[in-house]
């Protein structure tokens, strides 16, 4: 979905697979609204230090927030400059997935380490 986002011609439809791209990871299986869980999951693998996780993890819920008015009919402005962070984002996420699939085993691994970060 990564590469297949440069591919698609509509930069919305490039939203929506750079977000799947992350999805993919972090869509928890019980009933925590999917933003939240991804724009958190995102903060915490991503990001050091208290303010950037709060200001990423809010950065990730604008975004998610677009990509869900795209899905769900909504027309919302989508600047060259959201997806090209939120292009620069996912490949980041990619990047430190694969450098810690030792770690992280599965999904619900990485589900549970960023649960336990919550509170750690």
């Amino acid at each position: 979905m990564l590469f297949r986002s440069q591919t698609q011609q509509e930069i919305e439809n490039q939203l929506l697979n750079l977000i799947i791209c992350i999805e993919a990871f972090l869509t928890p299986k019980e009933a925590t609204p999917i933003g939240t869980a991804i724009a958190e999951g995102v903060a915490i693998i991503l990001a050091t230090g208290l303010d950037r996780k709060i200001r990423l993890k809010k950065r990730i819920k604008e975004i998610y927030g677009m990509r869900s008015a795209i899905s769900h009919g909504g027309r919302k402005a989508i600047l060259q400059s959201d997806l090209e962070e939120l292009r620069s984002v996912a490949g980041d996420f990619i990047m430190t997935m694969i450098s810690r699939k030792e770690e992280f085993k599965s999904r619900q691994d990485l589900l549970v380490w960023i649960e336990t970060q919550k509170f750690g």
